[in-house]
């Protein structure tokens, strides 16, 4: 059966992005990164599967991505979660929205995945919204080493305490790749 899998870059002090910092400093391991970063990112972007994320990060991003999505030629399916679908949607596009929940999302994400892997992208809130409800299999934390002392939090409220088990730790010069399966996931 397929994984649910959360995904993300995170500083050493826990924020997914800084107050006055571009994303680079964050998502920079995954472009100007050694061999093993690529294998990495390789891996965030499997064949197959599919892809979650919420409204907030599919506005914010597809003029960037267009029909083809985050994975560009992979054409992996992204299903967004929303109260309403948008007015105008790029033709022939990898999106769907789902309308009713992070319940129904899971669902078309996985009737769209035929069997492959799961991956929740963009912000925090959707990622806490699927680990407090006990969904989440595993947590892929790429660690930059960087303090950005202030900005938007990954984890600020995850829904009490949750064991994590470590499964990978991978360590380059540009980020620590940390692999956790969330206990009892």
């Amino acid at each position: 059966m397929s994984k649910l899998i959360f995904e993300l870059s995170v500083s050493l002090d826990g924020y997914i992005s800084g107050a006055d910092s571009s994303p680079e400093r964050l998502h920079g391991w995954a472009f100007r990164g050694d061999d093993t970063d690529r294998a990495m990112l390789d891996k965030a972007w499997p064949d197959g599967g599919a892809m979650i994320c919420g409204r907030n990060t599919y506005d914010l991003s597809v003029p960037q991505w267009g029909a083809e999505g985050p994975s560009a030629n992979k054409r992996i399916p992204l299903v967004v979660i929303t109260h309403s679908e948008p007015a105008e949607v790029p033709a022939n596009a990898v999106y769907s929205f789902a309308t009713g929940g992070i319940e129904a999302a899971l669902k078309e994400a996985r009737d769209r995945a035929e069997g492959g892997n799961l991956v929740i992208m963009g912000g925090p809130g959707v990622g806490r919204q699927y680990l407090r409800a006990g969904l989440l299999d595993e947590v892929v934390l790429h660690v930059v080493p960087v303090f950005l002392g202030a900005g938007t939090r990954l984890f600020d409220d995850p829904g009490g305490a949750i064991g994590m088990e470590t499964i990978e730790v991978i360590r380059t010069d540009a980020a620590t790749h940390l692999r956790l399966r969330v206990a009892g996931g």
